[in-house]
């Protein structure tokens, strides 16, 4: 988390010193695999999903307004999918307020995961990307897949994807 607070203080630092950099602010979702845990760090609307057993699990939470208004139960799943509050960042790095959520989770061997930004998620399903990692190919074909279908779809942000599978050690 201290990584994060001083990313946080350099971009800010960074948008201090130049004019065409003021109000930048970028988002941080990321996880470090230390067997058997993995420590996940998330800041903004990037995600990280797991698959396992064939269902995926989102990791993240979108720090958004629309989310936040959902958390609060003046919204909808559906009213916040139309908000304009559904790309409005309340944390992220750089901006007013950072606030890095942490989590520790176990990972298995056969765990899938995506690390992604909402240029993916704005044009690719939670379907597909379950559908996308369960095939048995590998994890860059398996990002090139989600890559070339949200491109397809408009891209109309930033697009940008980690696909993640573990490697059994051989038993030499």
């Amino acid at each position: 988390v201290r990584s994060v607070e001083k990313s946080h203080e350099a971009v800010r630092a960074a948008g201090a010193e130049d004019d065409e950099r003021a109000g930048m602010a970028t988002t941080l979702t990321m996880v470090c695999i230390r067997w058997p845990k993995g420590y996940l760090v998330h800041v903004g609307d990037s995600r990280c999903y797991r698959l396992r057993d064939g269902q995926l699990e989102l990791l993240t939470r979108d720090q958004t307004m629309a989310q936040a208004m959902i958390d609060a139960g003046a919204l909808s799943e559906d009213q916040a999918e139309r908000s304009n509050l559904k790309h409005v960042l309340y944390s992220a790095l750089g901006a007013t307020r950072a606030e890095p959520f942490t989590l520790a989770t176990d990972i298995r061997w056969d765990d899938r995961m995506l690390l992604c930004t909402d240029g993916v998620t704005k044009h690719v399903t939670d379907d597909e990307i379950r559908d996308a990692l369960a095939r048995s190919v590998s994890a860059e074909s398996t990002a090139r897949e989600l890559l070339a279908l949200a491109l397809e779809r408009g891209g109309s942000d930033n697009t940008t994807l980690i696909v993640g599978r573990l490697n059994r050690p051989s038993q030499d």
